[in-house]
């Protein structure tokens, strides 16, 4: 169903681009949990038990999915559930989209220096401790992929090792948010678009430093190149129709 598929796209990429940072001295591994909630989508599809228990794999629905995120240098990768994964490298300027239920992928080129800064985080002076890290709070707003407006509360680590990573969306879609220092170990996101009122929480779980293999980095095995998939590739026959008219 293409609002679930949107769905999907617009909370990975709120979760993700709160994750843009420069490139990280040390590797390391963050595990979040990641809570999406639109309640217009949850009443649309109330009488959808197929389109209800999708929602509930992909995290549409209150219950939360896990999220990890890869740091090594200037290559990052950021999994979304058992769904997807973005698998970024800043030195040679590609981004690729892995399909992980259809074993499907696409790369794409991202020209340095494209990007500009979307919001401006201010500090608010407010700490607290997050799995031993010393957090400190930022706020600001963000215009969303789909033209909606997103508020921004978000704690971050200034002593942890920072993330390179890409959306994949090209200009303007992978720039360091100005005035966010550290890595965002617990973040809200509330958006407002054409799905409506829209909220993305993301906390740390887990927080892992040392080396991490290569092959984190790399397409598995026996995944097909998609062309032209874009973030989803081969998504569309991924998704069943949940009864819906594809609207």
């Amino acid at each position: 169903m293409r609002s679930i598929r949107s769905a999907v796209l617009t909370s990975f990429l709120l979760a993700g681009s709160f994750l843009l940072a420069a490139t990280a001295q040390a590797d390391i591994k963050v595990v979040l949990k990641i809570t999406t909630d639109i309640p217009a989508l949850r009443a649309k599809l109330a009488n959808n038990p197929q389109a209800q228990q999708m929602m509930s794999a992909l995290g549409l629905s209150g219950n939360g999915i896990t999220m990890v995120i890869y740091g090594s240098g200037p290559r990052s990768r950021v999994d979304f559930g058992n769904i997807i994964s973005s698998i970024s490298d800043k030195k040679t300027s590609t981004v690729i989209m892995v399909n992980r239920m259809l074993h499907s992928y696409s790369s794409t080129s991202t020209p340095p220096g494209t990007a500009s800064p979307r919001v401006t985080y201010r500090a608010t002076g407010r700490t607290k401790t997050i799995l031993g890290h010393l957090c400190r709070e930022y706020t600001g707003k963000d215009i969303t992929a789909n033209g909606g407006v997103s508020s921004v509360d978000a704690w971050t680590a200034a002593d942890l090792p920072t993330i390179s990573y890409d959306s994949g969306l090209g200009s303007g879609a992978s720039a360091l948010p100005a005035g966010l220092k550290g890595i965002p170990l617990s973040l809200t996101a509330k958006s407002s678009g054409p799905m409506g009122p829209m909220t993305v929480h993301l906390q740390a779980t887990s927080i892992s430093r040392g080396a991490i293999s290569a092959s984190v980095f790399s397409v598995p095995s026996g995944y097909t190149l998609t062309a032209g998939g874009g973030m989803f590739p081969g998504m569309g026959a991924g998704m069943p129709s949940a009864g819906g008219s594809g609207q």
